[in-house]
């Protein structure tokens, strides 16, 4: 499994098309707000992607010729599985981590109160994780 997959969602799953340049995005991506540039709506999410910067996840995979892309509109009610750089374990549930890039989440092992750590896992599959896209600390 690639990126980020939707796996819950109780209210209406927006889904919108932005604007991009110079990059591939494949299905599962995250993405973050783009505020450098009038060009682009989006760009790839990085550890250094923060609650304010956070949007959504591609819907579809696009290459660097592409202009546009859908996205999934991140919201509160949702939970998406993702790999996870260390071990998954459900001593981490709960904790707040950071993204290790647009597709994986760096699962430290300790709760992070860094703006930086976008998700909270709030469960396993196999060896992934399951996260909330979670701005405070409930």
């Amino acid at each position: 499994m690639a990126g980020f997959q939707l796996r819950k969602n109780l209210n209406e799953l927006a889904v919108e098309e932005v604007r991009i340049a110079s990059q591939a995005y494949t299905e599962g991506d995250a993405v973050m707000r783009d505020t450098s540039a009038d060009a682009v709506d989006v760009v790839p999410a990085t550890a250094s992607t923060t609650h304010d910067t956070i949007y959504g996840i591609a819907a579809e995979t696009v290459t660097s010729a592409a202009t546009s892309l859908k996205v999934r509109v991140i919201e509160p009610s949702q939970v998406w599985e993702c790999p996870v750089t260390n071990t998954v374990t459900a001593a981490d549930n709960f904790q707040h981590m950071l993204l290790t890039n647009k597709g994986v989440v760096n699962n430290t092992h300790s709760d992070s109160a860094a703006d930086t750590a976008i998700v909270k896992q709030v469960g396993i599959v196999g060896s992934n994780g399951l996260f909330k896209f979670a701005g405070d600390a409930t």
